[in-house]
């Protein structure tokens, strides 16, 4: 019996530490990816931050490990394409990806959606917007179903756009989402509420996401609520961030040492704090206090309990954005012309008034509610006089700019000591698609740092060494489908060149002595599991090109080409690469598949292996175009397989060139490693 006994307890000891074994296998092997797209070139109405705010957030991602791909100003095929590809990132991975997006730009909703909408655009008129704008739940819907540790979408895109005044009845701000499980969905500003656009260097809400994102051992719900109050309090409450969503277990980005100086807030104690009633509350704190909490009975306690505080004009915007907020998602839900005419009785001249007249006569019903009909049972009370007043003028303004400042309090999330936002981002000429690499001026503290069961992110494709400055950093490396979209000159740059216009910068002039800056390429981000690297490149591995004179390109000029061509009636030719119409990968006309950057007009140079090319028969927007990869999208092919370039030294074929485009030779390429 004893060794009965004793062979049970060595077997129940075996199983102990067969679970410790696989936990701790399984925390090996997380891995965490991040999408981050910052739009700042809006023609009209540029978003001065935007871009900035795109590369902060980056910064603070890649601190915690992450695989961060990151672009500006993609259109909306190339957007697509570069999502696919940061989605096969993370199924590949398996149960343990953590995934972050962040978008930054201008989004609206519609019908029942948000919309994400790129730089470029055409929205004239409300059937555009379904076109020509991304439809945010193919994003989030593709993300949630994916295997995975935790998603987090953030969208800092809640801005008064230009949109709002070509189509009428576009309600204000972004609509509620109820996230699937084990997805946390972020906005910057309420729902149906505006966000004031940030003034340089960066916007409020990017600045507290990079502060709380640094803090360790904070679950992401918690670093969501404190952002909220972060952000309301740079604003003045002007501002004041939304999420929804849950990951469980909770998920830190990053840990706190065990020699770490305690946190400036005990956990016990702000959870203590948070569970006092409003009533019990001095004025000041009680209002911040709401703001942590961001629910409804918080808002109408405050309201209850204090009717003539000064903030009490802004907790009331707050509270009657998310009544209406609420009962137009609970109207669409039930999609009925009784649900339509019973939220147009609540809201006779409420912010989506418009859209429930425009569904009504989708069901051919009457466009005003008749004087009997079922009405619908709503979660919230109808609005009270005081919140009608929000809705009674042409303007829907839920802000009190005379309340004081949020004070400070236990609620208010205070920046880590020793971060500050780095200067801002230097954005060179031939950055219009790239995010820099902010440089941060204090590194985190030595018991600070990524739990160890994080995998650190694979090294990118590095390219042109040689134009790399002293003291260069990387920048965010891009999309592959990017790379091949600038490669084939599928990119217009017409709304860039009005985003410098309207920011007086113009067209840079030509440069004197004939000769060609040669620009910085990003690194290229590691490619999905299961795709193939281009053939004879190395992570890590970089190519450098020559800096001999570049020459003059002719052609038919057009979206994407370099300059007007020689040759023209009337018209001067320029040198490649100088003004802006160029949008290939600088020193790449576009619409010149086969060809590497700064390799342009140099006889006897073939591009180097690895370069992106285009693919014959491949419409733009598919995850391909990198040598080595199967043509149209096909995973898991073999060195070595057709790709679809033409061998080395042939020239292009007709199938192959552009219209317009000359003939040109190429010859054998130097390569030398970095």
């Amino acid at each position: 019996m004893r060794l009965l006994d004793r062979a049970l307890g060595f077997l129940a000891i075996v199983c102990v530490a067969l679970g410790a074994f696989g936990v701790a296998t399984a925390q090996e092997s997380q891995s965490r990816f991040a999408f981050v797209v910052g739009s700042d070139g809006y023609e009209g109405a540029p978003l001065a931050t935007a871009a900035n705010d795109a590369a902060l957030v980056a910064d603070a991602l890649k601190a915690a490990r992450f695989d961060v791909t990151g672009a500006r100003n993609l259109d909306q095929d190339t957007l697509r394409a570069s999502y696919r590809e940061f989605l096969a990132k993370v199924t590949a991975a398996g149960p343990g990806a953590v995934s972050v997006v962040y978008l930054s730009g201008y989004g609206l909703q519609f019908d029942g959606e948000n919309y994400f909408v790129p730089p470029g655009a055409a929205i004239a008129r409300d059937t555009d917007i379904s076109l020509n704008a991304i439809r945010l739940s193919d994003l989030i819907r593709p993300l949630s179903g994916a295997p995975g540790r935790g998603r987090m979408v953030i969208l800092d895109i809640a801005y008064a756009s230009p949109f709002d005044k070509q189509i009428q009845g576009l309600a204000p701000g972004l609509a509620i989402v109820e996230p699937d499980a084990g997805t946390i969905v972020a906005f910057n500003a309420a729902p149906g509420a505006w966000a004031a656009p940030g003034k340089e260097p960066y916007g409020a809400y990017a600045q507290a996401l990079s502060e709380m994102l640094r803090e360790p051992g904070m679950p992401l719900e918690e670093v969501l609520v404190r952002v909220r109050t972060r952000t309301a309090e740079l604003t003045r409450a002007a501002q004041v961030p939304w999420s929804a969503g849950k990951i469980e277990p909770p998920l830190a980005l990053l840990e706190r040492a065990a020699d770490a100086p305690a946190p400036a807030v005990a956990a016990d104690q702000l959870a203590a704090e948070r569970a006092k009633p409003v009533d019990k509350m001095p004025e000041a704190l009680a209002y911040s206090a709401v703001i942590d909490r961001d629910t409804v009975k918080g808002y109408e306690d405050f309201v209850a309990t204090y009717p003539q505080s000064p903030y009490t004009k802004n907790v009331r915007g707050l509270l009657a954005a998310r009544r209406e907020a609420r009962t137009w998602r609970r109207t669409l839900d039930i999609n009925t012309q009784n649900a339509y005419w019973s939220y147009l009785k609540r809201y006779p001249r409420g912010p989506h008034a418009a859209e429930a007249r425009r569904r009504l006569t989708r069901l051919q019903a009457a466009l005003e509610p008749p004087p009997a009909f079922d009405v619908v049972s709503y979660e919230d009370p109808p609005p009270p006089p005081a919140e009608e007043v929000y809705f009674s003028g042409p303007v829907i303004d839920y802000y009190d700019d005379a309340a004081p400042p949020l004070p400070p309090s236990i609620f208010v999330a205070v920046p880590p000591p020793w971060y500050q936002p780095p200067p801002p981002p230097v954005f060179d000429d031939d950055s219009d698609f790239f995010l820099p690499e902010v440089v941060a001026a204090i590194s985190a503290p030595a018991w600070i740092a990524p739990p160890s069961y994080v995998e650190p992110p694979p090294v990118p494709f590095m390219m042109d060494a040689g134009a790399r400055p002293p003291g260069w950093r990387p920048y965010v490396a891009i999309p592959a489908a990017l790379a091949v979209g600038l490669a084939a000159g599928k990119l217009s740059n017409q709304f860039l060149n009005n985003r410098r216009q309207n920011a007086g910068q113009g067209v840079r002039p030509p440069p004197t002595g004939g000769q060609v800056r040669q620009p910085v390429i990003p690194a290229i981000s590691a490619l999905p599991k299961g795709m193939n690297l281009p053939t004879g490149v190395r992570p890590g591995q970089t190519f450098v090109r020559p800096t001999a004179p570049v020459g003059l390109q002719t052609g038919r000029p057009g979206v994407g080409q370099p300059g007007l061509g020689v040759g023209q009636p009337g018209q001067a030719g320029r040198p490649v690469g100088v003004g802006r119409p160029n949008n290939a990968l600088p020193g790449l006309p576009a619409g010149q598949p086969g060809r590497s950057p700064g390799l342009i007009g140099q006889p006897g140079r073939t591009p180097p292996v690895g370069t992106p090319l285009m693919q014959p028969g491949v419409r733009p927007g598919q995850p391909v175009g990198v040598q080595g990869l199967p043509p149209s999208g096909q995973i898991g092919g073999k060195p070595g397989q057709p790709t679809g370039r033409p061998a080395t030294g042939a020239p292009l074929t007709a199938a192959r060139r552009p219209p317009g485009s000359a003939r040109r030779r190429s010859g054998p390429a130097a390569l030398r490693p970095d």
